[in-house]
């Protein structure tokens, strides 16, 4: 009995070890995604893009942390074209006051 009970805890222990490493190794995303996530925080929109694409080449990714960066890589483009739009409107605005 004690050494059925002795098997069973270490058959046990064996398994919730085993899941908690796969369980963390799958969560974890390259630095590259943390990286992106922080530089569309700052608004620096070109270096998101880039280090978030960055990630995406990455194969240990789980798919909600695939989703995650490509709707983040997303938002930094939106940004960027916002940004872009932006500048042109207000150069030739600045054109037609300097003339």
């Amino acid at each position: 009995m004690r050494t059925n009970l002795k098997t069973f805890l270490l058959s046990l222990a064996a398994v919730v070890t085993l899941a908690g490493i796969h369980i963390s190794a799958s969560a974890q995303s390259p630095q590259s995604c943390y990286e992106g996530y922080v530089h569309l925080g700052e608004k620096e929109y070109k270096k998101s893009v880039s280090k978030l694409s960055n990630c995406l080449k990455s194969n240990n990714l789980t798919t909600d942390s695939r989703a995650s960066a490509y709707y983040n890589r997303s938002v930094s483009y939106f940004f960027l074209f916002e940004e872009q739009e932006y500048a042109k409107k207000n150069s030739k605005k600045s054109r037609k006051i300097s003339i």
